[in-house]
């Protein structure tokens, strides 16, 4: 896609510690609202059975590398 734009990858920068840092974020969130407010949980169709399992499964895939978070450093081919 960016060959395709004129440019070429100079580097890409890895920042799968940032995913994971999203995830257990989205889960303190879940957490809190689980406390103060489970009815907009359950309005908004958010599972809160379903949703530790799928964050834990989140959590290894970052981990495991099939899922991550990547920024690709490009510039204009000459």
């Amino acid at each position: 896609m960016l060959a395709a734009a004129g440019l070429r990858t100079v580097r890409t920068e890895r920042h799968d510690r940032a995913m994971l840092r999203m995830i257990d974020q989205i889960e303190a969130r879940l957490n809190l609202l689980r406390m103060t407010a489970p009815q907009r949980l359950t309005d908004a169709g958010v599972d809160l059975d379903a949703a530790p399992a799928a964050l834990a499964a989140a959590r290894t895939a970052v981990t495991g590398g099939t899922l991550g978070h990547a920024l690709p450093i490009a510039e204009r081919a000459l």
